[in-house]
């Protein structure tokens, strides 16, 4: 058939005799042999694959698939690269970071002196990209299957930019160009888009990451998308993942079709996600609706998020926190699903050792404040680090969070700033549930005195005292109502502990100073001192501070 065409055309058809033909006819058969190129070529093809079996079809077809999908990526990337080259220009002008010279282009300027000006403006950016890029080398141990052996090779440990507009061509560059697996990449506030999110996600070399870091970058949702979705991303390592501050808001739902919720799930399995500082709301549905909360993860960060008790709930249901070691929530509008979420932390999640919900909005239910261990005990780590501060409301909370049997091994709790009085001070100290407490936050509250002593306290020797008795290695009350210091009695129980006093209205400031820090005093006649030991200086508890002091315990 494509020779009868041919013939029709008069194509490649010798004249019966020798005729000079004109510029404009050679023109003429070229463009008619251009135009039928396609079609000659198709057709043998065509004849080709007739010949080859199915499986060598299928592999073709594969072949041609994804050299397609990499001249696409290509084009996209020089596209991209482009315009983030221009927009990078003009934020070093503005910065001054370019000679004066080596920016401004003039229309008179030859074609050689304008790229001479580009390769100086090139050389500039890359200079100032390599002082903000971090690299950590390692070795690892892989097994080879083939010999059967343990093998050492080089990695790189961390690859790190900060605080730098990159161009996703260079990364993009480094990432193809390295030999060596790269664990850990960190592009904090570098400017990164969901376009470039694309690129860095589909580039071959990111399947051997495992930890990857964008925080601080307007990637929005469509973004994360392209991280995690099959169809766009290489990723299949990856264990942590950190967005922090990235635009994520809940106004970007849209962009997550039926089509991706079930076809665009995340293939690898994080153990440690950090999503704070986003306004994710309802889209924390979708977050765990698309697995990157998983059955896997080991830690979860969503500080700041607009998380309400509706989104609790659902993630709640999920039943996907089995295995979770630490839990932040601060931040956020959680009020009536508190002692829900505590209930069943603490009857799924066998690992669970750190929670923070502190700046919440304020339980208003005390009676549901009491959380307690369950019947079947699995002999695991239980609850050791609990954060409330800014989150309860006074002594009835205090007490029945005093009464909480889960709390039976913590060793931290912050109950900075929840309004609790002497009483609920009272029965977080004489709380049997506490003893393994080691360290106590009271700080910002209402407590007046301590007034010792407390229940099994009374009637105690010194070898006694540390059995069943909270054994606090730090207590502390700064900005509180302290006006008298420890009674005679409280001495022993916190002899060895360090409490922090200072910032309270302390009564007769001068007794207390007299008493407790005038080395003339310490050494005072015996039948002045009368053996009483509430008279002995002890350096751990300290009501007047130094500078160096204050800045040590800032931020407990």
């Amino acid at each position: 058939m494509n020779q009868e065409l041919i013939k029709s055309l008069g194509l490649f058809v010798l004249p019966p005799t020798f005729i000079k033909k004109t510029q404009e006819q050679k023109k003429q058969e070229q463009l008619i042999q251009s135009q039928y190129k396609d079609f000659f070529n198709d057709g043998e093809k065509k004849d080709e694959e007739m010949e080859l079996d199915d499986d060598e079809k299928l592999k073709r077809q594969k072949e041609k698939e994804l050299e397609e999908q990499e001249k696409k990526r290509e084009q996209h990337l020089i596209q991209l690269d482009a315009t983030k080259k221009l927009y990078i220009n003009e934020m070093m002008r503005r910065s001054n970071m370019f000679d004066v010279r080596n920016y401004i282009l003039d229309f008179d300027m030859t074609e050689q002196e304008k790229q001479q000006i580009q390769l100086n403006q090139d050389k500039t950016y890359f200079k100032k990209l390599q002082d903000a890029t971090k690299i950590e080398f390692d070795t690892q141990v892989v097994n080879n299957f083939a010999t059967r052996r343990q093998q050492t090779q080089s990695v790189i440990k961390k690859l790190q930019i900060s605080e730098f507009c990159v161009r996703i061509g260079f990364v993009d560059k480094i990432l193809k160009n390295y030999k060596t697996p790269i664990m850990e990449l960190t592009l904090n506030s570098t400017f990164i888009t969901a376009s470039e999110c694309m690129v860095l996600a589909s580039n071959p070399r990111a399947r051997e990451l495992k930890s990857l870091d964008l925080s601080c970058n307007p990637i929005s949702v469509q973004g994360l998308l392209y991280l995690i979705s099959p169809k766009t991303s290489a990723i299949q390592k990856l264990q942590k993942l950190t967005l922090i501050n990235c635009d994520i808001d809940q106004s970007q739902t849209y962009m997550v079709s039926n089509d991706r919720l079930e076809n665009g799930k995340c293939t690898f399995y994080l153990r440690y996600l950090n999503l704070s500082h986003n306004s994710l709301n309802l889209f924390l549905n979708y977050v765990t609706e698309l697995d990157l909360i998983n059955t896997e993860l080991e830690s979860l960060q969503l500080v700041n998020c607009d998380i309400t008790d509706e989104q609790i709930l659902n993630l709640i249901q999920s039943n996907k926190l089995s295995r979770l070691e630490h839990l932040d929530l601060c931040s956020n509008h959680i009020e009536k699903t508190f002692p829900l979420m505590m209930k069943w932390l603490k009857e799924n999640c066998d690992y669970l050792q750190n929670v923070f919900i502190n700046d919440n909005k304020q339980m208003k239910n005390s009676q549901t404040m009491q959380i307690s261990k369950g019947k079947k005990s699995s002999g695991l780590p239980l609850l050791a680090k609990l954060d409330l501060s800014r989150s309860l409301r006074g002594d009835l909370h205090a007490n029945q969070l005093s009464q909480s049997s889960y709390l039976k091994d913590l060793r931290y709790l912050n109950l900075r700033d929840c309004k609790i009085c002497q009483k609920g001070f009272d029965d977080i100290i004489q709380s049997q549930q506490l003893r393994s407490l080691e360290c106590l936050i009271m700080r910002k509250n209402r407590v007046r005195n301590i007034e010792g002593p407390y229940g099994d306290l009374e009637d105690i020797d010194e070898k006694n005292i540390k059995k069943g008795v909270i054994q606090l290695k730090l207590l502390d009350l700064r900005e509180n109502k302290l006006t008298k210091i420890f009674m005679r009695n409280a001495i022993r129980f916190l002899k060895e502990t360090v409490v922090l006093m200072w910032d309270n209205p302390f009564d007769n400031m001068g007794d207390l100073r007299k008493e407790y820090y005038d080395p003339a005093c310490l050494f005072r006649a015996s039948i002045e001192l009368e053996d009483d030991p509430s008279l002995i200086q002890n350096p751990l508890h300290i009501f007047q501070v130094t500078e160096r002091l204050r800045e040590m315990f800032e931020n407990i």
